[in-house]
């Protein structure tokens, strides 16, 4: 951490928390970790300067809320304590890292308060945005959490295959499902698959795949027919600590080739995907971008902080073998959900 902090020109970052306002300090510190994780009641920060020993500044009442991390504490009671001890702490500092967002435009990265930033800036120091910092110790996957993001991938991706053919069966026989019928589907799938979801998959039919934040309710449930374009939108991961979320979008039109109008917004999406991925690539090729080049990717903690690889797909009643769009198989054929995949997911990989 201190040689990411030398290399951006730093004297340090300055992690700072109020009863759990910054989960980004929170995650880059490990408390997700910590069993039990400590009672923070009281604000405490976290100083790592880019050379020498870091410094834990608690509140009296919470002497040990940092004694898992490395470094001398300096405990405080009175504000004016914690003023003077701040300053202290970052007085001789030029220019540090904070969770700030100029403008507010990383709002995930915005979580120093407006008194707390004047407080430090009021030791004489620059303040300047964590955020290159932070998605390299907490937005980034290691090796272990890659392999369990594919397989959970994977995993999702067959049932969402198996919900479209599900879908897609009672429209040919004339017994359309519905829309929360199908959802139900997916979730019962879930669990047999040990796969945990912080809110339900969206399925959405028609106009309701132009909702973004479109949720099932009995009062808007609608029957799948022929002819309509179908959307999924579903998230999961494997039930137990540390692991990652999957998330895709994939969309259907149950009928014959699809609309000219759908194949020409998904080939739009698609192509506009895969010119950013080629964009990243080029820049971690020429060495001009900030992010890593060892196959790190984007995690995902839940629905407000979704994976940064979204597939879109498309699909025909009479053609429902879809194009798995991922960049890394993107001329693959994906097999359909099946009982197998829950003992062995290389049984829902592509074929």
């Amino acid at each position: 951490m201190q040689a990411a902090i030398a290399e951006q020109g730093l004297s340090g970052w300055l992690l700072y928390d109020f009863h759990g306002s910054n989960p980004v300090a929170r995650g880059v510190l490990g408390f997700q970790a910590l069993d039990p994780p400590p009672k923070t009641t009281r604000r405490w920060f976290y100083w790592v300067p880019a050379a020498g020993e870091p410094v834990k500044l608690v509140h009296r009442l919470e002497p040990h809320a940092l004694d898992h991390l490395p470094g001398r504490t300096s405990v405080y009671l009175t504000w004016e304590e914690l003023e003077r001890d701040l300053n202290g702490l970052v007085g001789a500092a030029k220019r540090i890292a904070m969770e700030v967002s100029p403008r507010a435009r990383l709002p995930y990265v915005s979580r120093v308060d407006g008194g707390t930033l004047e407080l430090v800036r009021a030791a004489g120091v620059e303040v300047v945005t964590s955020a290159d910092l932070a998605q390299r110790f907490e937005g980034t996957l290691d090796a272990e959490a890659r392999v369990i993001h594919r397989t959970t991938g994977t995993l999702l991706h067959g049932i969402m295959g198996g919900a479209f053919d599900w879908a897609r069966e009672g429209a040919r026989r004339g017994t359309p499902r519905t829309e929360m019928e199908v959802q139900r589907w997916i979730l019962e799938r879930f669990d047999e698959a040990e796969l945990h979801a912080s809110d339900p998959p969206t399925v959405a039919l028609n106009e309701h795949s132009a909702d973004a934040h479109f949720s099932n309710t009995p009062a808007l449930d609608r029957p799948i027919r022929a002819g309509d374009f179908l959307l999924i939108d579903a998230w999961a991961k494997r039930k137990g600590p540390g692991t990652v979320y999957a998330d895709y979008t994939q969309v259907a039109f149950l009928g014959g080739p699809a609309p000219d109008a759908h194949r020409a917004a998904f080939d739009a999406v698609r192509e506009a995907r895969d010119k950013a991925i080629a964009y990243v690539r080029e820049e971690l090729r020429s060495g001009s971008g900030s992010g890593r080049a060892d196959g790190a990717t984007a995690s995902s903690t839940g629905r407000g902080t979704r994976s940064a690889r979204k597939f879109t797909e498309t699909a025909s009643i009479s053609t429902i073998s879809r194009r798995a769009t991922s960049a890394a198989s993107s001329k693959g054929r994906w097999s359909r959900w099946s009982p197998a995949c829950t003992s062995s997911p290389s049984a829902c990989g592509p074929k």
